[in-house]
C-alpha cells in the first residue's frame, strides 16, 4: 500500500522531451466560488506565482527555466490541483489540467490512477465488513488483484515514457522504494537533455549515497552539534573496538519511539561489551530532542543541526524516511543497516557474545 498511497497522492507529471531553458507559460484557472479569493502556484516549497480570484477565475503567468510539476493551492484549501508548467496556455479546474498536450496526457493518467485506487479501497473495505461480520480473516485475493493492475499501469507507464518528462518524475517519486542499481539503470534510459534535469540530480545524488552507504561500504565522517552546541565527529566514536549504531531519528516521529525501548535496552545490556550509538535527530524543535533524551533516557552521544529533513548527516547517507540505521563495525565498515526491534540484540549477539 506505500506505492498506493504515495503515488495517488503525488500526481505524476508529464513534459515534452525537447525540454527548452526558460519557457513561458499561462495558467487560466477556474474553482468554485467559495474555495477561496486567491490562488498560489507552488514548485516544491517555494511560491512562483500567485493572483486574486474574481468570480472563480484567475490567471497566472509566468516563466520556468525547465518544465516542472507545480501545485495549485487557493488560500482556503478550498482548492487543490497539480499540473505541469510548460509552453503554452493551461487549462486548469477541479478535474484536471488541460489544453497543453503533456498536461491532457497528465490528467488521463492521474484520471486512470484515480479510479484503480478507488476500486482497491472500496473492494478492501467491502471485504473488511464481510470479514467482521462472519468473524473471520479479510481475503485480500481481489484486493491484491487490483494492486497488480496498479502497479502493471505505472510500470507500463514508465516503460511508454522513458525517453520524457513523465518517466523521469515517475522514477523521481518512487526512488526511495528503489535500489542504487535500478535507479542508475533508468537513468541511462533518459534523453540526454535531461541530464541536469532537477530531478535526474535528484536521483542521482540519492542512487550515489544509497550506494556509498551499503553494506560492506566504509563509513562517511562527518560533524554535528551536539546538546551544548560542540561539534562531535561520528570518527570519535567509531573503532576502537567498538560497534557503532549510527542511528537516525526524531522526537515528532512515531516509529521511532516505538524503536526506542529495544535501542535503550540493547545499550543497556551491549555498551559495556564494546556498542555504541550516535543519534542524529532530524528535530528542528531543540528543547523537544533534549526533553526526550533525557525522559527517555537514551544514554548514548546526541547530535543534531535541527534542519530538519534538511539534516547534513542524513543527506549524506541517503536518508529519506526514519528511523533509518546502518551499524558499524570496529573497522569502520558498514555491517548492517535498519536493525528493528529484537534484531538489533541478535545481531549484537552475532557480533559481541
Amino acid at each position: 500500500m506505500k506505492k498506493v498511497l504515495f503515488l495517488a497522492a503525488a500526481a505524476a507529471a508529464v513534459c515534452s522531451c525537447s525540454a527548452p531553458s526558460g519557457v513561458s507559460y499561462t495558467v487560466n484557472g477556474t474553482m468554485p466560488a467559495d474555495a477561496g479569493d486567491s490562488v498560489y502556484l507552488f514548485v516544491g516549497r517555494e511560491t512562483v506565482g500567485s493572483a486574486p480570484v474574481v468570480d472563480g477565475k484567475f490567471t497566472i503567468e509566468g516563466t520556468i527555466e525547465q518544465p516542472q510539476y507545480a501545485m495549485l493551492n487557493s488560500n482556503t484549501d478550498g482548492f487543490r490541483q497539480g499540473l505541469f508548467l510548460e509552453q503554452g496556455v493551461i487549462a486548469v479546474d477541479t478535474t484536471g489540467a488541460s489544453g497543453t498536450a503533456n498536461n491532457d496526457r497528465l490528467s488521463a493518467f492521474q484520471k486512470r490512477n484515480s479510479e484503480i485506487v478507488q476500486e482497491y479501497y472500496a473492494i478492501a473495505r467491502a471485504e473488511m465488513a464481510a470479514a467482521r461480520e462472519e468473524g473471520r480473516e479479510p481475503d485480500k485475493t481481489k484486493a491484491d488483484s487490483v494492486m497488480t493492475v496498479y502497479e502493471q499501469f505505472n510500470a507500463e507507464t514508465l516503460e511508454a515514457n522513458i525517453d520524457n518528462l513523465l518517466g523521469l518524475y515517475l522514477v523521481s517519486s518512487s526512488m526511495y522504494d528503489m535500489e542504487p542499481e535500478e535507479l542508475n539503470g533508468y537513468l541511462g534510459r533518459f534523453a540526454p537533455e535531461f541530464a541536469e534535469h532537477p530531478y535526474t540530480v535528484r536521483i542521482k545524488e540519492y542512487a550515489d549515497a544509497l550506494a556509498k552507504t551499503a553494506v560492506g561500504q566504509p563509513y562517511i565522517d562527518f560533524t554535528c552539534p551536539d546538546m551544548e552546541g560542540n561539534e562531535v565527529a561520528l570518527s570519535s566514536v567509531v573503532g576502537e573496538g567498538k560497534y557503532v549504531l549510527l542511528d537516525f531519528w526524531a522526537s515528532w516521529c512515531g516509529p521511532c519511539m516505538g524503536e526506542v525501548p529495544y535501542l535503550v535496552e540493547a545499550y543497556a545490556e551491549y555498551a559495556p561489551k564494546g556498542f555504541e550509538i550516535f543519534g542524529v535527530s532530524l528535530d528542528r524543535d531543540g528543547d523537544a530532542w533534549k526533553k526526550t533524551v533525557e525522559e527517555k533516557q537514551m544514554n548514548w552521544k546526541h547530535v543534531s543541526d535541527l534542519k530538519f529533513w534538511e539534516c547534513a548527516p542524513a543527506a549524506l547517507y541517503g536518508v529519506k524516511s526514519i528511523p533509518t540505521n546502518l551499524l558499524i563495525g570496529p573497522d569502520g565498515v558498514i555491517v548492517a543497516k535498519n536493525l528493528r526491534g529484537e534484531g538489533l540484540k541478535e545481531k549484537l549477539a552475532e557480533l559481541l557474545d
